[in-house]
């Protein structure tokens, strides 16, 4: 399947209305539910009103976060989910498809009424069995410092959320594939450059005649590898905005490539209209994909630009303790029904943690080792 075809170009690629509308809808059926959590608890404490109204205002420690704030905080935590993949020296394929399950799960759910730092490892956990590099939940769960039960427990919940559309096309296979088809015109430019390089003067000449601009031509290995890695780090920081939810990975890769090139002097020009042109298939409008290509890197361009912004630790403490003291209370108006409800889910879990263990054991009897992690220490998740 390509990505033409795939449940993320169909189910996944939104506007930015269609996201705003989504989150806003999310947050909303929160707040009813939190604001009826608050009646029950203020009806029990003997009064008929809220103390959020009664008050006038809701203490701030009980202040939902705004949309704004939201987004803040699954920033933050989709850098922690980076910083982890670093750690556990994982693929970027695992990164990039566990940063995008956690961005699909909160356009179904909202910060409220699942805590992101518990689906964080869930969605690193789904991302390692997806992309074939296995890692158990018990073995995750040592590394983090996260129970095992947790993860399991919330696989479920972010299945649904994610409509059991685990495959993930993300940019940095893309960013490969660019990097391959520059070496390629550039070999082609150099093999026809001896007649055609001498009537235009330079080599220069014919790299762009080849779709190519001045100096692309000429990179040395060494150089083309730091500019791979500018890419990558250019494409992280697109990972923590919207951008995988609005553009598509091939024009996530080619925003990320132009910011990595232009670290070394080179404006990406000429390039772009290689891109449309191969990727119309000779057909006569590449000249409007070559448009709405601009009009994407452009929107991209500050979509990095927001990305790249550091989030403050003691602000991010602030908005996760407000979040868990309004889920305190939302899932205490939930009564009894939701404690049996979580109690089910943790004897589910922990049944599923012994079978995952009992599995690692066959497999290491087998010796089918999952895959081998550095030393094991505990890596910081919390705020």
């Amino acid at each position: 399947m390509n990505f033409a075809e795939s449940t993320q170009r169909l189910n996944w690629i939104f506007t930015a209305d269609q996201l705003a509308r989504l989150r806003h809808e999310n947050r909303q059926r929160s707040l009813d539910a939190l604001i009826e959590a608050q009646r029950q608890a203020a009806a029990s404490q003997g009064s008929l009103e809220p103390e959020s109204t009664t008050t006038g205002a809701a203490p701030a420690a009980a202040e939902p976060l705004s949309l704004h704030e939201e987004g803040e905080l699954l920033k933050y935590y989709g850098s922690r989910l980076q910083h982890v993949c670093r750690e556990l020296r994982l693929p970027r394929r695992v990164l990039g498809s566990a940063l995008t399950y956690l961005k699909r799960i909160y356009l179904a759910v909202s910060c409220l009424e699942q805590d992101p730092q518990q689906l964080l490892l869930t969605c690193l956990y789904l991302a390692c069995k997806i992309e074939e590099h296995y890692i158990s939940a018990a073995e995750l769960g040592r590394l983090t410092g996260a129970p095992a039960e947790v993860i399991l427990r919330t696989e479920l919940t972010a299945l649904q959320a994610l409509k059991f559309d685990l495959i993930v096309y993300s940019p940095y296979k893309s960013i490969d594939g660019f990097l391959e088809d520059i070496k390629e015109a550039a070999a082609e430019a150099e093999a026809a450059g001896g007649a055609a390089g001498a009537a235009a003067g330079t080599a220069a000449g014919a790299s762009v005649s080849g779709g190519l601009d001045p100096g692309m031509a000429g990179l040395s290995e060494e150089q083309l590898a730091k500019v791979r890695q500018a890419a990558y780090n250019a494409a992280d920081s697109l990972m923590l905005s919207d951008a995988p939810l609005l553009h598509m990975p091939g024009q996530l890769a080619l925003a990320a490539l132009r910011s990595a090139f232009n670290k070394i002097g080179i404006k990406l020009q000429r390039y772009p209209e290689r891109v449309a042109q191969r990727g119309s298939g000779g057909s006569g409008n590449w000249r409007q994909q070559l448009q709405q290509l601009q009009a994407a890197l452009a929107a991209l361009d500050l979509l990095g630009a927001e990305a790249v912004l550091a989030v403050e630790q003691a602000k991010m403490v602030a908005l996760d303790r407000r979040l868990k003291t309004c889920r305190a209370l939302l899932q205490q108006g939930s009564g009894k029904s939701g404690s049996k409800g979580k109690a089910q889910a943790d004897k589910h879990a922990r049944k599923a943690a012994k079978a995952a263990e009992k599995r690692d054991a066959d497999e290491a009897a087998l010796g089918i080792q999952s895959i081998e992690q550095p030393a094991a220490k505990r890596l910081r998740i919390s705020t």
